[in-house]
C-alpha cells in the first residue's frame, strides 16, 4: 500500500495517475473538477468585431474560435445566428 499525494490516506490503489502518485478516486474527482471549470469558462457568444458583429466560442468572454465565418450587420442578427446555430445541434460544449 502507497500513500496518496492528494488525500495522504494509504490505499491499495495509488498508481502514478495525472504526473501524481494518487489513487483513482483523488483523479477521478481531478478530471471531474477540471471538465467543471471548462465548461464554466466556455461559453458561445456573439462578440463585437471591427467590421461587425459575429459569433465566437469564448473563453473568459475573450474569442478563440468562429462560430460563423460572415460578419453580421446588427448584434440582433447574430444573435438569431447563434440560436439557428444552437437549434440545429451545432453546438460546440455538448457534453455527454
Amino acid at each position: 500500500m502507497s500513500e496518496c499525494s492528494i488525500c495522504k490516506v494509504a490505499k491499495p490503489d495509488v498508481e502514478e495517475r495525472l504526473g501524481r502518485m494518487s489513487c483513482l478516486q483523488c483523479a477521478q474527482d481531478r478530471s471531474a473538477q477540471a471538465l467543471s471549470n471548462y465548461v464554466i469558462a466556455m461559453t458561445e457568444e456573439v462578440v463585437e468585431t471591427p467590421y461587425g458583429w459575429s459569433t465566437a466560442l469564448c473563453v473568459y468572454r475573450d474569442p478563440i474560435r468562429w462560430l460563423c465565418l460572415h460578419i453580421h450587420s446588427s448584434k440582433d442578427e447574430a444573435q438569431a445566428c447563434l440560436a439557428e446555430t444552437v437549434a440545429r445541434g451545432g453546438r460546440i460544449l455538448s457534453i455527454r
